[in-house]
């Protein structure tokens, strides 16, 4: 019987916390000349940025079944992560759609 006693990652709420959300390419086969994080990295609430670049610079691998989530100068695939917002509040990082 369905009693709507389900824990999802959504419920947790924990001190300190902060969200992330990934920007993805609406093209398939694109090539990035350049991403301007500025506004994104002054708007209230946000605390970082990442882009491909960041994670093979820092070393930091690639998602499990997101091969192209490191993409650098190229997006591969329709859907490709671009960039990483992480911020305070959901909303703050939502807002960042380029």
């Amino acid at each position: 019987m369905l009693r709507g006693r389900g824990c999802f990652v959504d419920d947790i709420n924990l001190p300190g916390q902060a969200y992330a959300v990934l920007v993805r390419s609406p093209h398939a086969n694109a090539h990035i000349r350049s991403i301007n994080l500025e506004p994104a990295l002054q708007s209230p609430g946000v605390l970082a940025v990442y882009t491909g670049d960041d994670v093979a610079r820092d070393g930091l691998g690639t998602m499990k079944d997101q091969p192209a989530a490191q993409a650098t100068r190229r997006l591969p695939v329709r859907a490709c992560p671009q960039t990483m917002t992480a911020a305070g509040s959901a909303m703050s990082a939502t807002r960042w759609r380029w």
